[in-house]
């Protein structure tokens, strides 16, 4: 058999986070551990996927594109390159990770070898390594001190005549391999749309509410999002402890500074709150929780005194369409007359699952009418 070993490039570019948030103007220090390992080989994993059917490798880019952009706005450094500040008084120098200055981003390849097969890659002849190393940055070498002028993360779409390969290289001085697998999941997760509630979401609901309620310029409408702690407690507790830890995440801003930005803007503006619910802030909540003693939450939880409100509730992680009771899958689901107020937004993983979310939107009558008649949130929106 002749196997192909060369791969062509289609295309390639270079993403970025699809929100800009203040940490990433800092300056991500390397440990003496992490410097030890600049003369190594970038971290390299790859996957092999049987190509599904009707597949479009240009849909599929644009979605892994989007992904992408999300998931690093979690992971700001890897958008990042290398840099050397030296020292010439102390005869020393120090390397970081800089993600402030000129155009960087994570490497996106797109390539093809179309006369490959799934068989090929899976052979356990000596040619293997010849075939594989070209799923990787293009066969291309790198070592971590390369990451001063080459992207610290790249990924690597080859479509073969059956499959998809999907080859990841990150740099090792910045990441290990408990650190490459937790981003390859949260990455995997926002493609399948598995994860919590996006902020690029909750800004275009936060947006197009406050638009339908026709508000004033001046006038500062508070989003509220309901956090889950367990996981960012230190150690975190398990997810099947049995209670009440979550807290409400407040965000509040003038809706003229809303409006006249882009959903980028507003979700920074989300995710730096999030971010803010640290081990020290959900400790502090508790804490003074036991201090201060019980004290009742009024029945309007979601305006409590504050005008034009949004609480965001519930979670793509919440696919109540799969459980199924031996009847099979749901064709509806519904909530009770329980919590129902102006402003309250439910959201759970959506009838088709693959990446869609189910919206239950309480609203007074003529703002859910004017919701209904807004353009740019009815594109995102199919009715059920």
């Amino acid at each position: 058999m002749t196997v192909c070993r060369k791969v062509k490039l289609n295309t390639e570019l270079f993403v970025m986070p699809s929100c800009e948030i203040v940490p990433s103007k800092r300056k991500y220090h390397l440990s003496p551990v992490d410097l030890a390992l600049l003369s190594l080989d970038y971290i390299q994993y790859g996957l092999l996927f049987r190509k599904p059917p009707d597949f479009s490798i240009s849909s599929y880019l644009k979605k892994l594109q989007h992904s992408l952009s999300l998931t690093l706005s979690h992971f700001y450094p890897l958008s990042g390159r290398l840099a050397t500040e030296r020292y010439a008084d102390k005869h020393s120098c120090c390397i970081y990770v800089d993600c402030d200055k000129g155009t960087h981003g994570a490497r996106l390849i797109h390539a093809s070898a179309l006369d490959l097969t799934c068989s090929d890659i899976l052979l356990t002849n000596l040619d293997v390594p010849s075939i594989v190393r070209s799923l990787f940055e293009l066969g291309e070498r790198a070592i971590n001190h390369d990451g001063h002028t080459r992207s610290l993360l790249s990924i690597q779409v080859t479509e073969i005549s059956d499959g998809v390969f999907l080859g990841f290289s990150i740099n090792h001085s910045v990441a290990d391999g408990t650190s490459f697998y937790h981003f390859m999941n949260s990455l995997s997760e926002i493609v399948m749309g598995s994860s919590d509630i996006s902020n690029a979401l909750t800004a275009l609901i936060w947006i197009s509410i406050s638009r339908a309620r026709n508000l004033s310029s001046t006038e500062k409408p508070n989003c509220r999002l309901i956090a889950n702690l367990r996981p960012r407690f230190k150690p975190p507790l398990s997810e099947a402890y049995f209670g009440v830890f979550v807290s409400a995440v407040n965000n509040i801003t003038e809706v003229g500074q809303l409006l006249l930005n882009n959903l980028g803007w507003a979700a920074a503006l989300l995710n730096q709150a999030v971010v803010a619910q640290d081990d020290n802030a959900a400790c502090a909540l508790f804490s003074q929780a036991y201090a201060k003693g019980p004290t009742m939450v009024p029945p309007r939880l979601i305006s409590e005194g504050r005008p034009n409100p949004v609480l965001m509730m519930g979670s793509t992680r919440f696919d109540l369409y799969g459980l199924e009771f031996g009847l099979g899958r749901a064709v509806g689901v519904r909530c009770g007359y329980g919590n129902k107020a102006d402003g309250l937004v439910r959201a759970f993983t959506g009838p088709e699952g693959e990446g869609s979310v189910e919206l239950q939107i309480c609203l007074a009558p003529h703002t859910m009418n004017a919701l209904l008649s807004d353009q740019e949130f009815m594109s995102f929106v199919s009715m059920t």
